[in-house]
């Protein structure tokens, strides 16, 4: 096929298969069907593994970072049961979010522990980390891990197939927290415990005393530019377990 061929396919004066079209370009020769298939591909949506997903946490969930990972997500339904001032320990919050849980739900996101550290470092006392124990109706609910394992295991009696997943705290610039790093190893130790995947994104997010008041509102809570990079980092993690 001639290269004046190619104009006048080109100008629209005659009509060929893409086969028969010749690209003259870059020097290389090439059936225009085979040049479009070297193209690199647009991504296509991802496409969900899960059909409902439900977030329990705190103030920093409520916050909104969910609606930003399911624009990526595209879980068909996204309940936030979130809810400001909530702690993981004591029952207060975390548990009753649990029990709110529906057993149709597939995924479930449990970040928590920036509320606990008052109660954790010796401020407000209380029995501390704990340890784990395989009695669910005697579960510590004064320790952080006894509080965990409730809050875990009432999900797993609604749905066993349940698949659930940590995250750690975030960081904040409110006040010294450095006690957050303690309680997020505590995380890390309950997933390692029941086998779950545990998202960092106290070490994720790449939010530092340098660019923070890009991203938080007040030292503590994300502004939309925080939740969108929050959103974002879960978002990819989930989409790899």
């Amino acid at each position: 096929m001639s290269t004046k061929l190619t104009k006048k396919v080109i100008d629209g004066i005659a009509p060929v298969t893409l086969a028969e079209c010749v690209y003259i370009g870059d020097g290389t020769t090439l059936t225009l069907k085979d040049k479009l298939s070297s193209l690199p591909s647009v991504s296509a949506p991802y496409q969900a593994k899960y059909t409902k997903w439900v977030s329990i946490g705190d103030s920093i969930t409520y916050g909104g970072w969910g609606n930003e990972a399911n624009k990526i997500l595209n879980i068909p339904t996204y309940i936030n049961l979130a809810v400001s001032g909530t702690t993981l320990h004591n029952g207060n919050g975390f548990i009753k979010q649990a029990t709110l849980v529906e057993v149709d739900t597939d995924l479930v996101t449990i970040m928590g522990g920036t509320n606990d550290m008052s109660w954790f470092n010796g401020e407000f006392g209380s029995k501390g980390k704990g340890e784990f124990s395989t009695n669910f109706e005697n579960y510590d609910m004064d320790t952080f891990i006894g509080s965990y394992q409730k809050i875990i295991e009432t999900l797993y009696q609604k749905n066993p197939k349940i698949k659930i997943i940590l995250i750690t705290a975030p960081r904040a610039f409110d006040k010294d927290r450095t006690f957050l790093k303690t309680i997020n190893s505590w995380t890390k130790e309950v997933a390692e415990y029941y086998g779950l995947p545990c998202i960092d994104s106290y070490n994720l997010l790449g939010i530092n005393t340098i660019n923070k008041d890009t991203f938080h509102a007040d030292n503590l809570h994300f502004n939309s530019d925080g939740n969108e990079r929050l959103g974002e980092v879960i978002a990819h993690q989930i989409m790899s377990y």
